[in-house]
């Protein structure tokens, strides 16, 4: 299996970043009080980063805008994110401080660490499963979509009733075909890239060609190709589902991170003189 384009340079980030934030908890545990002055500015600067992570988390909902490749501003959000990791062990001085403040922040710092990393790792891969697809598809327009399908599978069902000596082709579809194409099928599988209904529906229509006539055959070909079109739609929708919630969630803990951080900030004021 190929090794994705960049990953080599985001595993050693990675790699770099935790070794990084080892040291930098082993060397403030021998001498808080040299690195105090350290601690304090980190606290600052760990500030402008959350702030700078904020804006470029606003880029995608700029895409019309020209700043630049969306790419670009992806990656400089997550070598910010790595940074940020490090600079937060200089800043507490070690990686689970006590108090429930600063445990709170810890908490919501790695989840948020976290569910960004969840989040680009999604955002790697299932767009390249997506673009495979026969279709594409905005994640709105689904439903609908899906309802057009069901439409035409049953106008084909009525037709092969209408105009065929047997009710073979109208029965199997009603027994087994229409709950396929009237609801959303096999998210999960979708998610884990698993063979959902389709393959076993498909053999089970293939096989009714030998009951069939000439006429009936070319309505069962174009019943199964709006199953390939519904099933294209479902793993749309799953994976779409995924990317939106990973990101729905990452923003999320944000915001949950900045009334914390902004609160962390009015004590620091009021009791610190300022010094973080």
């Amino acid at each position: 299996m190929p090794v994705p384009r960049g990953l080599p340079v985001h595993a050693g980030l990675a790699v770099g970043g935790g070794l990084s934030a080892v040291v930098a908890w082993w060397a403030i545990r021998r001498d808080a009080a040299a690195f105090a002055p350290v601690g304090h500015l980190s606290g600052w600067i760990l500030l402008a980063i959350l702030v700078a992570l904020t804006a470029l988390s606003w880029r995608h909902r700029l895409a019309t805008y020209p700043l630049g490749a969306v790419v670009t501003w992806s990656r400089l959000h997550l070598h910010l994110g790595w940074l940020s990791l490090v600079l937060y062990v200089f800043h507490t001085g070690r990686p689970f401080p006590g108090g429930w403040l600063t445990g709170a922040l810890a908490a919501l710092f790695y989840a948020l660490a976290l569910s960004g990393l969840a989040a680009w790792g999604l955002n790697r891969t299932l767009p390249q499963r997506l673009a495979r697809r026969e279709i594409e598809v905005l994640y709105e327009r689904i439903p609908g979509l899906r309802a057009d399908l069901l439409k035409s599978a049953d106008a084909l069902a009525v037709e092969a009733l209408t105009s065929a000596v047997s009710t073979t082709l109208p029965d199997f579809y009603l027994a087994r075909l229409r709950p396929f194409l009237e609801r959303p099928r096999d998210h999960w599988r979708h998610l884990v890239n698993s063979a959902g209904s389709l393959p076993g529906l498909r053999r089970e229509l293939a096989d009714l060609d030998r009951y069939l006539d000439p006429r009936e055959s070319a309505l069962r070909q174009r019943l199964e190709t709006l199953l390939r079109q519904k099933e294209d739609l479902d793993c749309h929708r799953a994976l779409q589902w995924a990317l939106r919630v990973a990101g729905g969630i990452h923003q999320f803990l944000g915001s949950l991170l900045w009334l914390l951080v902004s609160w962390h900030l009015v004590l620091v004021f009021a009791f610190g003189g300022g010094r973080g």
